[in-house]
């Protein structure tokens, strides 16, 4: 106590904490991120184990076994489904459960949706109650599932309906039941979850879902399990628990249905992760295996998301969990997943009271191991210290007569918050180009969860000078690794990439090609040009205007512009070709556009463009197209997702050395109303663009409407693979590079949010040969 008592000890520890808090702030943040890296080592972390004994796993004799009856009743189901195509077969499904002898009601519901046209959705839930015949229903325990046919668009739950049902029948016949067992479907998945628990409970949690009363129910509902079975076989099963807010159930449950699964020989995952090396726990392998699973929890947790139906029961203090299977030629029959979920009830059927003996926090490396709340809190408070430490800092700075630091300004404050949303966002999409499906939604996650946690980094990253590694002359060197690295290594990949016939195969479908070509290199820049021209009369801003011009001169991308055509049910072979060509043609068009625009305000140096462009644009390109057959086009379409992730890296090299250089130094001219006006402007231009794109395909030249998607797409969307290093190239010496090349990188995300948005519009216009002008207010 003496150090705090003491005035001058305290003047010294001030001292040193103002003159070295940036190294504090380092040492603290880097130390938590390795701690926790550490804990998802087996050597760090513990074995899961069960807390409850009453549950008794091991004791359970399961006797669910159907043989036939089981695909028999699928079968019916499927037939009752494809009649009833508009809902849920309701009739059959009570009729089912009726023969067993079980009490069979319907809870009607309604939401009101409160976005767009405010649209009503009605819906109902169909429940069974199985009751304990020598107890009163003071206790339940539930299996629930959604109701999906095969027009959904998650896997169909079908066969989860048929073992529910099946299962009733097992349950039936036994008369050791302690706890009644409902069985539940519902339908609009969570929203229809979400009223059966609010009639259930008798609450309102939302005045957008308005439920009917239940006309009746059963008693405390201790456990919940969740199917989402797709398939009759299946390879493994994936266990789902984060709830609403990244609430969890109780550890033991987990533990559960992981230990039964194993005693059926059915595989598990958590995160979609195996648990491939428990043996070897001092491996790289088995700890980058489990420090993805943990992260992909940390992740989805910090969304706030539910990841199934299960995670809104949490809110109500029950512990739940959804399983999923996963069909990759397994040999996992339903008759299997029936013994496991027999197995689970009558575990649960054993308990004598709510679980509470197990973590309710902790995180998952892996099925078998957690890091209990004890273990992960004291690296998660080093990395939220730099908070804490910034804080006592600027209020000792206050304090001091002679501050030793000096505050930024307001416009440097937008340079940061600017760069980390432009790198954030083109972090995510670039990584969750190359990625499957199901890896999308973990990056769409993992944007979350960085813009949500951004101030942390931020604050902690600010007065590092992080700006300065990238800048010139910085680490990185960005004067040699991207004029004459990165650069030549993007147009390379495309020049191995491209495929020369591509031009060939589709020629003779001239009409649309040249259409989408003509809208995307002529008509754009003609329309920006005199919008430049008639804005420029009210806003002089030279160096944004023009960025707008050189965005209007990019060619159309390749990943997004197929990949939001193939979506919304377009000409895929058409987004393909026109993106490959639109490609090749702007190597070429763009540098001769960009020089007639600009030449005449002496903005493009000719001689040195030409030669840059020819030495890192030109040439690359030259010698993939001669690589390629050298090693033959298949052998490159196999190391096409290798390839992918190089360029994707090379890009965000670009994009971050780019942000340094500008962000190393003073910035007055980039406010924050140049945010929002660029933003703005961007968001204008492609209504526009959509609009004028789909008058002139569907009413003037009446293309078929897939081909009017792929039109869509690929005549409005700019490259910035493709562009930013071009602009790099052209504008690199230019001192407000950053503000001319501002407007791309705002355009590239904002086409990737709007044409996701238009998807399901697409979708019901292609499949319904309804006017789409009835479903966009801007045309």
């Amino acid at each position: 106590m003496g150090l705090l008592n003491d005035s001058k000890s305290r003047k010294k520890m001030s001292a040193v904490l103002v003159q070295h808090y940036q190294k504090f702030i380092f040492l603290s943040f880097i130390s938590g991120i390795v701690w926790l890296a550490l804990l998802a080592s087996d050597v760090f972390n513990n074995k899961t184990y069960f807390s409850e004994n009453a549950l008794l796993p091991g004791l359970v004799v399961r006797e669910f076994n159907p043989r036939s009856s089981l695909n028999r009743l699928l079968d019916s189901l499927k037939e009752e489904s494809s009649a009833h195509p508009a809902g849920m077969p309701s009739a059959w499904i009570q009729g089912q459960f009726r023969q067993l002898g079980l009490d069979v009601y319907q809870n009607n519901f309604t939401v009101n949706y409160p976005f767009g046209s405010k649209p009503t959705y009605r819906g109902n839930n169909l429940y069974a109650i199985l009751r304990a015949p020598k107890v009163a229903s003071t206790e339940a325990l539930v299996i629930a599932t959604p109701y999906r046919d095969y027009n959904s668009i998650h896997d169909n739950t079908l066969p989860s309906i048929a073992l529910m049902i099946e299962l009733a029948r097992t349950f039936r016949k036994h008369a050791y039941w302690s706890k009644d067992i409902i069985f539940l479907v519902t339908e609009y998945e969570n929203m229809g979850f979400q009223a059966w628990l609010d009639a259930y409970h008798d609450v309102s949690t939302s005045d957008h879902i308005i439920s009917e009363k239940l006309k009746c129910s059963s008693g405390l509902i201790q456990g919940v399990i969740n199917l989402e079975l797709a398939n009759y076989q299946f390879s493994h099963l994936d266990i789902k628990i984060e709830g609403l807010h990244g609430q969890l159930p109780n550890l033991d449950l987990f533990n559960l249905v992981v230990e039964l699964c194993n005693r059926e020989e059915i595989p598990t995952t958590f995160q979609s992760q195996f648990n491939y090396y428990p043996s070897k726990p001092l491996t790289w392998e088995s700890w980058s295996n489990n420090f993805v699973t943990m992260s992909r929890m940390i992740l989805m947790q910090a969304t706030g998301l539910p990841s199934g139906g299960h995670g809104l029961f949490h809110r109500f203090g029950i512990q739940a969990l959804t399983l999923k299977s996963v069909s990759f030629k397994g040999s996992v029959s339903l008759i299997q997943m029936g013994r496991v979920l027999e197995g689970t009830i009558r575990s649960l059927n054993n308990l004598l009271e709510k679980f509470h003996q197990s973590f309710f926090f902790y995180l998952l490396p892996s099925t078998r191991s957690y890091i209990s709340i004890g273990l992960y809190m004291p690296p998660f408070s080093l990395i939220a210290l730099p908070v804490l430490i910034k804080a006592l800092y600027l209020y000792l700075s206050i304090q001091s007569s002679n501050p030793k630091t000096e505050m930024g300004s307001d416009s440097n404050k937008v340079n940061y918050w600017v760069a980390s949303d432009v790198f954030t966002l083109h972090f995510v999409y670039v990584a969750q180009s190359y990625m499957n499906d199901s890896s999308a939604v973990w990056w769409t996650h993992l944007g979350r969860a960085i813009e949500g946690h951004k101030k942390l980094v931020l604050y902690s990253i600010e007065d590092m000078y992080f700006f300065e590694i990238g800048a010139k002359g910085g680490l990185l060197k960005p004067e040699i690794t991207v004029k004459y690295g990165a650069i030549v290594v993007i147009f390379f990949i495309s020049g191995v990439s491209l495929q020369s016939k591509d031009l060939l195969t589709a020629a003779y479908q001239f009409r649309i090609h040249s259409f989408i070509q003509i809208f995307s290199l002529i008509l754009i820049p003609a329309v920006v040009q005199l919008f430049v021209q008639l804005i420029g009369q009210i806003y002089s801003n030279p160096d944004l205007l023009i960025g707008f011009l050189t965005v209007s001169c990019m060619p159309p991308p390749i990943s997004s512009a197929v990949l939001l055509t193939k979506k919304a049910y377009g000409n895929e072979a058409t987004a393909v070709f026109n993106s490959a060509l639109g490609s090749f043609l702007g190597m070429i068009v763009t540098p001769a556009l960009l020089y007639l625009f600009l030449s005449s305000s002496g903005d493009v140096p000719v001689l040195s463009a030409v030669f840059q462009i020819s030495m890192t644009v030109v040439f690359p390109v030259i010698m993939g197209q001669c690589v390629q057959p050298m090693f033959g086009c298949s052998y490159f379409m196999r190391h096409k997702k290798k390839l992918s992730v190089v360029g994707s890296f090379m890009l965000l090299l670009i994009i971050y050395t780019t942000f340094c250089e500008t962000f190393s130094k003073q910035n007055d001219a980039f406010t924050l109303s140049t945010v929002i006006i660029t933003v703005t402007t961007v968001i204008f231009l492609q209504a526009c663009l959509l609009s004028l794109a789909f008058y002139l395909s569907n009413n003037i030249f009446q293309f078929p409407p897939e081909d009017i998607v792929a039109i869509l797409y690929c005549s409005t969307h700019k490259s910035l693979t493709l562009g930013f290093p071009l602009l790099k190239v052209l504008y690199a010496n230019e001192a407000s590079f950053i503000l001319m090349s501002f407007p791309l990188l705002v355009y590239h995300p904002m086409q990737i949010l709007i044409g996701s948005f238009l998807v399901p519009f697409l979708q019901d216009w292609v499949q319904n040969k309804t006017e789409l002008r009835s479903k966009f207010h801007f045309v």
